[in-house]
């Protein structure tokens, strides 16, 4: 079960409507301390039970982190990277941005984010989605930028 702590609002996560129905879900609200709401931004099969666009309540038992792997984080605007090493980019503006790089057998995504101003940098792990958000809104302030496409 994921803690509502760990999921604020605006963090996206998964939610299975049926056990053929994934859906994408942004949490919009915290409504009890083991409910949340959410709007489905997108669904895998459109079972007539949830409609996209439409805010539902479900318990967090409900609720599963979406993983760090390269074609979802497509979604959030990553790119190719040509720095040696890493797979994908996500850009700040011009002078910082968040590289990409997956370890299959640990099952965990890494990050190195850094500015083109600073020779340092910080270097981040993360298994799923949400966990990248937060670390991101506490950095820079600021979210990913989220576009839905019909995962097949």
């Amino acid at each position: 079960m994921m803690n509502k702590k760990e999921i604020p609002v605006g963090n996206y996560v998964y939610v299975y409507g049926s056990t053929t129905n994934l859906m994408t879900c942004q949490v919009v609200e915290i409504l009890r301390s083991d409910t949340v709401g959410v709007l489905v931004v997108g669904q895998t099969q459109d079972d007539g039970k949830y409609v996209t666009g439409k805010i539902y309540s479900f318990p967090l038992s409900k609720l599963e982190g979406i993983s760090c792997i390269w074609f979802l984080l497509r979604e959030f605007g990553f790119t190719d990277s040509d720095e040696k090493g890493w797979n994908l980019v996500y850009w700040f503006g011009t002078d910082m941005k968040l590289l990409y790089r997956e370890d299959y057998k640990k099952e965990v995504a890494y990050f190195r984010f850094k500015s083109s101003f600073r020779k340092s940098y910080i270097r981040i792990s993360c298994k799923y989605v949400h966990e990248l958000q937060n670390i991101m809104r506490f950095l820079t302030g600021g979210e990913l930028e989220f576009v839905y496409h019909q995962i097949k």
